[in-house]
């Protein structure tokens, strides 16, 4: 483990057993964290992206932390992962913001959600950003700017009703592709 309250996790490159010994150590751990990212991937095992998982990360993060899910497609075609995501961590979380953009690389609009026992992203003002990113010197971005972070997470309509639609994701029910 790289230090106090942070670890390296490279599950797709090491053996499963190593990765159930990285859940293992993730789950019995006592140490509370600013930021739990979890990146998507085509392993769409029992153990992740889950209420359960959610559950578990959720108690795994301090008062004011944050959770950000790299959520899978939000293309009109294949959003069923993506909004069943936002549906599930919506159960856990009591704050949960849904966001898009266009992944050049994927070749479509890939999803993401950021989620918060206390934080919400869509209070902070244009004027707020703008003097964050002034004290953290923050300069030269190509995409995101003050003006542009309420814009970030609004959703397209097609977007707001499948999530409507998702299910509530559970190591019982994990997420199955349906073609």
């Amino acid at each position: 483990m790289p230090g106090e309250g942070s670890y390296f996790f490279e599950p797709f490159s090491e053996s499963f057993g190593r990765r159930l010994k990285v859940e293992k150590f993730y789950y019995q751990g006592k140490t509370k964290y600013q930021f739990v990212q979890c990146f998507y991937n085509e392993f769409l095992g029992k153990v992740l992206f889950t209420e359960e998982f959610f559950s578990k990360s959720f108690e795994a993060l301090k008062e004011d932390g944050l959770f950000v899910l790299q959520a899978g497609s939000a293309d009109p075609s294949y959003s069923q992962f993506f909004c069943s995501l936002v549906k599930t961590l919506k159960k856990v979380f009591p704050i949960v913001r849904p966001y898009w953009t266009f992944v050049l690389s994927f070749g479509m609009p890939w999803g993401f959600v950021l989620a918060s026992k206390t934080k919400d992203p869509l209070v902070l003002d244009e004027k707020e950003i703008a003097q964050r990113m002034r004290e953290r010197a923050v300069k030269k971005l190509k995409y995101y700017h003050p003006g542009f972070h309420q814009s970030y997470f609004a959703l397209p309509l097609y977007l707001v009703k499948s999530i409507k639609q998702g299910k509530v994701l559970t190591d019982n029910k994990p997420f199955i592709w349906k073609l």
